[in-house]
């Protein structure tokens, strides 16, 4: 629904979830659930009609996560039939990362043709 005229709340999931991404048709909702009992990651998906009055089928699960896989940081594909998430290494550790910040950087160049 086009917003600000939105017109109301719909509840879309149930027991949880995180991170909900439109498909690129727009008449789907993709978002994470976690499950605390087995510690695991679900993607779920919902159909929605959202021409006139909006509408939210049941949920139901896409795909259980692999183990090492976290789908919180997920992309949708163009056509809505790939994802794209981080894997952990094999180690299951995550990679140290670096950041080298510079001040002032500009000053190194000038005075410089």
């Amino acid at each position: 629904m086009p917003f600000p005229d939105g017109g109301g709340k719909s509840q879309v999931s149930f027991f949880g979830g995180t991170s909900a991404r439109w498909s690129p048709q727009g008449n789907e909702l993709f978002y994470e659930k976690w499950d605390n009992e087995d510690k695991s990651m679900s993607l779920m998906i919902v159909s929605v009609e959202t021409k006139g009055t909006f509408k939210a089928g049941r949920p139901r699960i896409l795909f259980n996560a692999p183990q090492g896989v976290d789908i919180r940081f997920f992309a949708v594909s163009s056509d809505g039939q790939r994802f794209l998430t981080v894997q952990r290494g094999e180690s299951g550790e995550r990679p140290q990362t670096t950041i080298t910040v510079v001040e002032n950087w500009i000053k190194e160049f000038e005075g410089q043709k």
